[in-house]
């Protein structure tokens, strides 16, 4: 992948939300070019597109949630900081993937934080 567009705001701006998804959810299908980034894309990307939809989808309960417990809110917090900062520097695929470990550690905390407390409140 090449640099971003300095000269073209709109093209920036698209290249960025590309490259934030790329590292939050990446390696995408259409990338899949060897067996290794197979089973990165089995073992990576499906669990974490699955856990963007799972808080897409209950996404009033997981802001309440997030009001209730400012922990988790800055967990998350930091875990698009840190985001942000991969997607701004990094358009490697190779170097996203180790770059993204503490990223993927901080959400799946506040994932299954937020699972144990809406199962609480079922019981």
């Amino acid at each position: 992948m090449g640099s971003f567009n300095p000269y073209n705001i709109i093209v920036f701006l698209m290249q960025l939300v590309i490259s934030y998804l790329g590292n939050l959810i990446g390696p995408f299908i259409w990338q899949l070019k060897s067996i290794p980034m197979l089973i990165i894309f089995i073992f990576e990307s499906i669990p974490m597109i699955g856990v963007v939809f799972s808080l897409f989808r209950k996404r009033k309960q997981f802001a309440y949630f997030l009001s209730e417990h400012p922990k988790y809110k800055i967990i998350l917090s930091q875990s698009f900081s840190w985001l942000t900062m991969i997607a701004l520097t990094n358009k490697n695929i190779g170097t996203g993937l180790r770059l993204k470990i503490p990223l993927f550690i901080f959400i799946w905390i506040v994932y299954y934080g937020f699972k144990n407390e809406t199962n609480k409140k079922r019981m």
